[in-house]
């Protein structure tokens, strides 16, 4: 019975598990800020809003871009053996190895479209404000160790995803950190919204591309 449940919960197009996702973790936020201020206001729920200067998140940034370019490449081989390994019972549009996008139709661009717009700002943006703003504050009693329970919590969340845990884990910590450190979500939200949006735009050239 478990087994056909996955694979139904898996058969679900990502898209509308982004979407699901960030209408989620919206609605959690949304309600404890009615709870708390008695109007829907995420004051004193969505911490770490603290002021950083511009050449901090430059002097941030661009060294976490090349960190994540160099991890996804020294980790496809791991993302390989996997999916082969492991993984090989996923639907193939799940699987990373699955290039064959297909002809492009106005259903393939607009469920392109759609992926850029939810995966690459929407989702990003409603994550960051959860998992950074919302509860990584929330663990701080656990001192650096709540970096640590932060990034791990945010990569098994991705559970469509098995495959890329660790990917995901080493890729958001850094980032956690500065945010911990600097008391800044608008810093991940920076760094996830521009990883997520690059992967979709790059989606979106190789479907055009097919034309």
């Amino acid at each position: 019975m478990w087994g056909t449940v996955v694979t139904l919960l898996m058969g679900i197009p990502v898209d509308i598990w982004s979407a699901l996702k960030a209408n989620t973790r919206l609605d959690t936020v949304n309600y404890l800020g009615k709870k708390r201020n008695g109007t829907f206001s995420l004051r004193g729920i969505v911490l770490y809003t603290q002021q950083m200067p511009f050449w901090q998140y430059v002097v941030f940034f661009l060294p976490f871009l090349v960190y994540g370019i160099g991890l996804q490449i020294v980790y496809s081989p791991v993302v390989a053996v996997l999916v082969k390994q492991c993984f090989s019972w996923m639907p193939a549009y799940m699987l990373p190895q699955s290039t064959d996008l297909g002809p492009l139709t106005a259903i393939t661009l607009i469920t392109a479209l759609l992926t850029l717009v939810f995966d690459g700002i929407i989702n990003p943006i409603v994550e960051e404000l959860y998992f950074r703003g919302y509860l990584l504050p929330r663990l701080s009693h656990w001192g650096w160790l709540a970096v640590v329970i932060n990034a791990l919590l945010f990569a098994l969340q991705h559970f469509w995803q098995p495959y890329n845990y660790l990917l995901i884990f080493f890729l958001v910590l850094p980032e956690v950190l500065i945010v911990c450190w600097k008391r800044n979500i608008r810093f991940s939200i920076l760094c996830h919204c521009t990883a997520n949006t690059l992967g979709a735009v790059l989606t979106l050239i190789a479907l055009l591309s097919t034309r």
